[in-house]
């Protein structure tokens, strides 16, 4: 007769769960999918019976979805009712795109739940706990959705059932006419992405702006008295910004980096400009073709823009060699023309 293995698995106690339905403002039928929804992979994975206990993966993996599905749901729902006759500029694919980014970004989310005050009750590793993972905006981001996810369970896959109690956990405005831009948080990252020689530092409590190794500004990680974590970010980037355009720093032109490109690199060069959207769209190359009277082969890559697609050509020995000599050939044109046709 074999051995059987007998052991427990953590859940959240009866208090720490009442407390966290009052403050989401939703009771579970089922209790256990709360207490998956705050038990983390690394709890399992610290555990010999581990793939026998449910983990909050695939909750955030569904939570992420349904979250997106509300906040577009509610934009749609508004958009063929009376929003129709106000015509606003922003609601367009752009304006969208951004609104809803917004209120599915980290930030926003990691301030819901440090509000709350709920990730201490994340069932986690001893090694999680040690670091006090809880802490981490990237695991209150994780936290949320998997309670969105178990609450989407919780309803038989109803997202109706959640609509109201997830667009309230938001605080969703769908007026907030900032929302429909990039926040200025985001802009603030993709300007430093550009401009190594600034960079921004949490530390003691205090957000800082550096340039180069002096404080150029500074606010408190609170931000303004009632402010949640989202908020103060957005408040301390767009002091940054407003700083930034009294140095009359903010609005001059990019200069593409040459130095230090070679033909070698010169793909990677050109994805490191798309990634830092200094590129809004990625060069695309062809499969090449073999010219077999030169031996040699031919690859172009093509800037596709809506108007006037670039594109250049590359030739070579080898395929590989072809698509490096077209992407130093197109990186050298958008050094050259960058703020004029890219």
């Amino acid at each position: 007769m074999s051995d059987v293995i007998v052991f427990k698995i953590q859940w959240l106690e009866d208090e720490q769960a009442k407390e966290v339905e009052e403050k989401i403002g939703y009771t579970f039928k089922d209790k256990s999918l709360l207490s998956t929804a705050f038990r983390r992979k690394s709890y399992t994975e610290e555990h010999p019976q581990g793939n026998l206990i449910p983990n909050n993966e695939v909750l955030e993996f569904y939570g992420d979805s349904v979250l997106n599905l509300i906040v577009v749901k509610a934009t749609a729902k508004d958009a063929i009712g009376d929003f129709k006759d106000m015509n606003p500029p922003s609601f367009s694919e752009e304006g969208l795109t951004h609104f809803v980014s917004n209120y599915t970004d980290k930030s926003m989310l990691s301030s819901i739940i440090e509000s709350m005050d709920i990730a201490k009750y994340l069932i986690t590793s001893k090694g999680d706990k040690e670091k006090e993972v809880w802490k981490s905006p990237s695991v209150m981001e994780d936290l949320f959705e998997s309670i969105v996810g178990a609450m989407w369970l919780d309803n038989d896959l109803n997202v109706d059932a959640i609509y109201d109690n997830v667009l309230r956990l938001l605080d969703f405005k769908l007026y907030n006419p900032e929302f429909y831009d990039k926040n200025a948080y985001v802009k603030l990252k993709e300007y430093i992405d550009r401009h190594p020689e600034f960079r921004t530092e949490k530390r003691d409590g205090i957000y800082y702006l550096y340039l180069n190794n002096g404080i150029v500004t500074y606010s408190p990680a609170g931000g303004l008295p009632g402010m949640n974590r989202y908020e103060s970010m957005i408040f301390f980037a767009k002091q940054c910004i407003d700083m930034l355009k009294q140095m009359n720093a903010w609005d001059v032109p990019y200069q593409v980096p040459t130095e230090g490109v070679t033909v070698d690199n010169a793909i990677n060069k050109l994805q490191e400009l798309y990634q830092k959207k200094v590129l809004y769209l990625n060069p695309v190359y062809s499969d090449g073709v073999f010219d077999r009277e030169n031996n040699l082969w031919i690859v172009d890559v093509t800037f596709p823009k809506k108007d006037n697609p670039t594109t250049h050509t590359g030739t070579g020995k080898t395929k590989n060699e072809a698509k490096k000599n077209a992407a130093f050939a197109m990186y050298q044109d958008v050094a050259k023309h960058l703020n004029k046709d890219y």
